[in-house]
């Protein structure tokens, strides 16, 4: 949703800066649950997913390094 949707939309109105910000602010607030280090943390990861994103011109590589990065996540937890 927010390579796919929020970004592409506002790459088109603005242009791929602005998107990248816009999307990263986006993903980084709607895992507000986490606290204020995990917004933060979640923002960067937002820029690289839009980084990945753009170097491929594939969803499925971002959202392939998103599960990545939840699937370590949950590893991490339970060990």
């Amino acid at each position: 949703m927010f390579r796919g949707v929020i970004y592409e939309d506002t790459k088109k109105l603005f242009n791929a800066k602005i998107a990248a910000v816009v999307s990263s602010v986006l993903f980084g607030l709607i895992h507000i649950e986490g606290g204020y280090s995990y917004i933060v943390g979640t923002l960067l990861s937002g820029f690289l997913l839009v980084y990945c994103y753009e170097k491929t011109k594939s969803l499925y590589a971002s959202i392939l390094l998103h599960s990545l990065h939840n699937f370590t996540g949950v590893v991490n937890d339970i060990f």
